[in-house]
């Protein structure tokens, strides 16, 4: 009795050891919980199957009991599934992300009276999210369009005779004059660098 409880003694000790070292070495991540299960059941069947052959006069098989390949088959299907969830979470929080960031351009842009046409933005991998690109279609709001351009209107208004390229050249001035010179564009790129933190030469208004 005293060689059986000598030789339980050494056999649960080599299965802690064992089960503390492949604990040791296996990477930090997901499936390392999984693993840590099955390094349970590992060393609790150590424990208890000596004394049930002691006293059935028996073996007992462990797959008998749990299929341990069928478990760690479901364990890495569940693994897969939460990192298919986990991706497609990140993804669907990098749209909402885009969306927001997009809104929050135009309606900044609105507020110093542009008229946003289109907004594409793109975003650097990883985590922080950092703004890598953003192509804009701007031009003035009415109010703020060229002067000079309201007042040919109104003189060519006044005219009663009816010309078709005059009223096309009408737009095609009234159209000049709502896009934006040069020092209008870069004041706009330097305004949405110092809020966005990006570099004006990543910025690109048509």
């Amino acid at each position: 009795m005293i060689d059986f409880i000598s030789m339980w003694a050494k056999q649960i000790v080599v299965a802690v050891i064992i089960a503390t070292v492949i604990e040791m070495l296996i990477p930090n991540g997901s499936s390392k919980k999984y693993i840590k299960t099955i390094i349970g059941i590992f060393v609790l069947f150590n424990i208890i199957t000596p004394i049930i052959n002691k006293f059935s006069n028996g073996s007992i098989d462990i797959n008998s009991i749990i299929n341990l390949d069928e478990y760690t088959k479901q364990m890495e299907s569940k693994e897969n599934t939460f990192n298919n969830l986990e991706t497609s979470n990140n993804s669907n929080i990098k749209e909402i992300y885009l969306y927001n960031l997009k809104k929050d351009i135009k309606n900044k842009l609105q507020e110093k009276e542009y008229i946003v046409n289109s907004i594409d933005v793109s975003i650097q991998n990883g985590d922080d999210y950092k703004i890598k690109e953003i192509i804009l279609d701007l031009e003035k709001n009415k109010t703020t369009a060229n002067i000079d351009t309201d007042k040919e209107e109104n003189v060519v208004n006044k005219i009663e005779q009816v010309n078709i390229q005059i009223g096309e050249k009408q737009e095609t001035d009234k159209s000049k004059a709502r896009k934006l010179n040069n020092k209008e564009k870069t004041e706009v790129k330097e305004y949405l660098s110092s809020t966005y933190d990006i570099n004006t030469r990543k910025i690109t208004i048509n």
